[in-house]
């Protein structure tokens, strides 16, 4: 195998260099275009084709789609750098009509391009679904730009000569095509693909088989480990080693899994027996440190509870580790006690028979204790078999843990139904319960993390409480159960409920979100119907709808599931602000002059680029929701912030003349409700992405409510339709919105 990858690699880097002389091959007509400052008859439609091709071919090669294929990231990605280089060489010297076209083109592609990503990413989970749509298309692509050699060939036919078939081009293309089916033809076998299969990393001997034959040894390497995803997932530090083959002609083959034979760290349990121990309670004061802990009581009693274990643990090991092993060993020493007492008394040996049998009796009781919560583990593999012991266990079990009476203060006996009820509400022991209760679940003060801390704890915590009262064990033991009842009974019906509240009301909230910003995005259209009608863009700068794409389409990447799970709703404004922002550009496009329209056309480049580039390191570098979602929510705010240079501007405008006319009051009102509300949204489920711009915005539209009621007075609302131009010129979206 790998020999394979070695040979793979080696055919792979041939074709990058074929691949990169074909490329190459058009220098010379972008030469020429730039010597006669003309595009002459030349046509862009080559390599606007093969713009949305390498696209597609290295978008194929991604790890997350077809893994090991990163020569085929190199080869498409370099192709279509220099491609585009072609395109914007073409754009410069094109007529505006042929402008307009390749613009028209690239942005549909790029649209295409995008959905293709969204639909493969969101879509489908597997590399196997993944390779196999983005593969067909590729497919597709490849066949319909194979109709520009076709058209060469019909010509040569026609014309019975071969001078508009360059030779050179030809053996190139063959060349071509004959690597990179070698590369494919490499690693191809249709059943390991179908079962998403892979060579595992081997060590050992090289070969793994020989022919046994002493006049002509020949060893080859025929056995094979291999391993899918989900193995490579469970095990990602397994490995195979190749063994001798002793009296068989095949080496044997050991999977090991290093990680499988470290032992895991047992939860902590506590045992009753540690209860009796003298030094109990002292242990438990020691650790005990409530008091001590800055925080809420729940973090309080979680962390004191967490700091107890490790002094519990070390007592029970120290007294009671390897109990049985110690009670034989005590009833070795009471045996030889007895005997030296029995052989010749005196008062040392029976103090120290007396000694040596007490220690015997704590430690069989102990014993006893720990078997007997041991077994109740077991206690459903009974219930499960359905037999006779088990009822007749099910009927000890009831009476001894029925309650026939308790005594009160008084040592009365109490030994009716409603009498022990009474007696139990007003007793010790539920007063305990209550303070425990009151302690550990404050009335839903506490939220997050903090309800599920003390769970595993609890029945400690209770029974440290309990038992310390004056009722008996068995009552001890009813309580824990009770209060555990209760405890999961409230918790699951607040959670649930408060869950259930917080994701309407933030569904609610996004959704009136989503309305104010379409009004932002909508902003605009009046601006546009105009410079239609002008069909001239007269003053107006298409910088802020440039801006807002890249912004849009930076949002959009945030709120997918894989970058920030729960963000539909970002997805749904920042999607048709995408699309209304393209929109605005191509309008604007349409009708601005050759060196606006070079300024559009080389910013959506870069901005597609950037994106790519974007998208990539993220998928590709990133591998959890917490690292991807922080890397691109970052990338957010800081365009955000700079996207508020253009209300700062307006703001010193207003400054600089004393004159509101210049900032709408409406869209000022927009900015600020667009900027609340999407703070509520972030709030209802903290994400300090969405939150940082939009405080920014909601400050920004706090300044300007200021700065409207400062200079109102002074403004001179004697528009005229110059002025009036201006202030539609600074109705842009400010972006503050998610």
């Amino acid at each position: 195998m790998t020999d394979i990858k070695t040979a793979r690699t080696i055919v792979g880097a041939i074709g990058n260099v074929i691949a990169f002389g074909l490329y190459s091959a058009p220098i010379p007509t972008m030469v020429k275009i730039c010597k006669m400052k003309s595009v002459a008859e030349f046509k862009p439609d080559p390599y606007i084709a093969t713009v949305i091709n390498c696209m597609m071919w290295a978008f194929y090669g991604l790890p997350f789609v077809t893994p090991d294929n990163i020569l085929v990231i190199t080869n498409n990605g370099v192709g279509l750098a220099m491609e585009l280089v072609y395109v914007i060489i073409f754009f410069t010297f094109a007529t505006s009509p042929v402008r307009k076209k390749i613009t028209i083109a690239i942005v549909i592609e790029v649209l295409f391009m995008a959905v293709v990503v969204f639909c493969t990413l969101y879509f489908l989970h597997t590399t196997k679904q993944r390779s196999m749509l983005v593969g067909i298309l590729c497919i597709i692509f490849n066949v319909i730009m194979y109709a520009a050699p076709l058209t060469a060939m019909a010509q040569v036919i026609k014309t019975k000569s071969v001078k508009y078939m360059p030779f050179s081009l030809s053996l190139a293309n063959f060349m071509n095509g004959a690597i990179w089916i070698v590369y494919s033809c490499l690693k191809f076998d249709l059943y390991i693909l179908e079962a998403e299969l892979f060579e595992a990393q081997s060590n050992g001997l090289t070969y793994s088989w020989w022919n046994n034959q002493e006049a002509n040894p020949v060893s080859k390497k025929i056995d094979h480990a291999l391993f899918n995803h989900h193995w490579a997932h469970s095990f990602p530090d397994s490995f195979c080693e190749f063994l001798e083959p002793e009296q068989s002609d095949h080496a044997p083959c050991l999977v090991k899994m290093p990680s499988q034979t470290r032992r895991a760290p047992k939860p902590f349990k506590f045992f009753h027996h540690t209860i009796d121990h003298p030094d109990f309670l002292d242990t438990v004061k020691d650790a005990w440190s409530f008091d001590t802990i800055q925080g809420s009581l729940q973090f309080k009693l979680a962390r004191s509870l967490k700091l107890l274990k490790p002094a519990l643990r070390r007592l029970n090991t120290r007294h009671y580790s390897g109990i049985s092993m110690r009670v034989k060993e005590q009833a070795s020493q009471v045996a030889l006690a007895q005997r030296q007492l029995l052989s010749s008394p005196d008062m040392e040996t029976a103090r120290l028979e007396h000694e040596e049998r007490g220690k015997l009796q704590v430690l069989v009781k102990a014993e006893e204790k720990f078997y007997r919560q041991k077994s109740r583990v077991q206690w459903h593999h009974l219930g499960d078999r359905d037999t006779s012991f088990y009822h007749k266990s099910v009927i000890e079990r009831a009476s001894k843990n029925h309650i026939h009476y308790l005594r009160d203060a008084d040592d009365r006996m109490i030994n009716t139904a409603d009498g022990i009820k009474d007696h139990a509400a007003e007793s010790e022991a539920m007063q305990a319960i209550q303070i425990a209760i009151t302690a550990i679940d404050p009335p839903t003060t506490v939220k997050g993390p903090d309800r599920f801390l003390w769970r595993k704890s609890a029945d400690s915590f209770v029974l440290e409480i309990v038992s310390s009262s004056s009722v008996g064990s068995s009552w001890c033991q009813i309580s824990i159960r009770s209060l555990r009842k209760f405890i999961k009974r409230q918790e699951f019906g607040e959670i649930h409920s408060n869950m259930t509240d917080t994701n309407t009301a933030r569904t609610i909230v996004g959704i009136i979100g989503n309305v104010i910003a379409f009004g932002l995005f909508s902003a605009p259209i009046p601006t546009m119907v105009k410079i239609c009608k002008m069909k001239s863009v007269s003053e107006f700068k298409p910088d802020p709808y440039v801006a807002t794409v890249l912004n849009c389409m930076m949002w959009t990447f945030y709120g997918l599931p894989f970058v920030q799970p729960d963000s539909l709703l970002v997805i749904t404004i920042n999607g048709a602000g995408l699309v209304m922002e393209l929109v605005y550009v191509v309008i604007f496009f349409i009708f601005a002059t050759s060196p606006v329209r070079k300024r559009i056309t080389i910013a959506m480049v870069i901005e597609v680029i950037f994106m790519a580039v974007v998208v990539f390191c993220t998928l590709y570098f990133l591998h959890t929701t917490k690292q991807r979602s922080m890397l691109v929510g970052i990338l957010c705010i800081i365009f955000n912030i700079i996207m508020y240079a253009s209300p700062l501007t307006v703001m010193a405008l207003v400054i600089k003349t004393k004159s509101v006319k210049y900032m709408p009051f409406f869209l000022s009102l927009a900015n600020f409700m667009n900027g609340a509300i999407w703070i509520v949204y972030a709030c209802l489920k903290f994400d300090l992405y969405i939150l940082i711009p939009n405080a920014l915005g909601c400050l920004s539209g706090t300044i300007q409510f200021i700065l409207y009621a400062l200079y109102y007075k002074t403004t001179n609302w004697s528009d005229d339709d110059e002025d009036k131009e201006k202030s539609n010129l600074n109705a842009e979206i400010e972006l503050s919105q998610a």
